[in-house]
């Protein structure tokens, strides 16, 4: 007895699903099966965490290249002093 009444409660949800795809259209169905996730409010908040993300993201590879930039400085600098001296520059000879 038990199966049969499962079988006609999955009945009636397929035929109540097809008649709420029908009457809401493919999109409306989706949206009303979304519920709470698809309010304005919720997308107005997702939105806000992701600019704040983007952000976040923004000012750490702006700290990457000056760290990058930085880096690159300090080697090339590094690398003038332990090459060879600099030639001097020699004043006017003395007259004799």
């Amino acid at each position: 007895m038990e199966t049969s009444h499962c079988a006609e409660i999955e009945e009636a949800e397929k035929i109540v699903e097809f008649e709420a795809k029908t009457e809401l259209g493919p999109d409306g169905y989706l949206l009303a099966e979304m519920g709470d996730a698809a309010t304005i409010s919720r997308l107005l908040n997702e939105l806000r965490v992701e600019e704040r993300l983007d952000a976040a993201i923004g000012q750490q590879l702006k700290r990457l290249m000056l760290l990058k930039g930085l880096k690159s400085l300090s080697s090339d600098s590094s690398s003038l002093s332990s090459s060879a001296p600099l030639p001097r520059i020699q004043g006017p000879k003395e007259a004799a």
